[in-house]
């Protein structure tokens, strides 16, 4: 069976509108880390996509996903007491946890 690589849950804080064509900028906090913060980058799409809420609506049910799913692995682990993978998967889940968090923020600050 094949693994497949996550994708990681981005919270998207702007959208911009690039001059004199059809594409639309979306800047992000990604799941790649710098001295315990998280990086900002930029995703360019098309116009006519989905608009900044719509885009972290999908992101914040794929975070929700991945944490359920996390629980799942930390239950194998700690079953098979697998001490070392239980802390790592902890800590895992406790980030995206805190991730969470600032979806949740962002969606009190920009309700429709």
């Amino acid at each position: 069976m094949k693994k497949k690589s996550p994708k990681h849950p981005r919270l998207y804080l702007s959208e911009k509108f690039v001059d004199s064509s059809d594409k639309k900028t979306f800047k992000y906090l990604s799941n790649d880390f710098i001295d315990n913060q998280r990086l900002e980058k930029e995703e360019v799409v098309d116009k006519n996509d989905y608009s900044i809420f719509d885009k972290n609506c999908q992101e914040y049910d794929k975070l929700n996903k991945f944490i359920k799913i996390q629980k799942i692995v930390l239950k194998k682990h700690k079953k098979d007491r697998n001490y070392d993978a239980e802390n790592i998967v902890k800590s895992s889940i406790n980030l995206m946890e805190n991730f969470k968090k600032d979806f949740d923020s962002w969606f009190k600050k920009n309700k429709i």
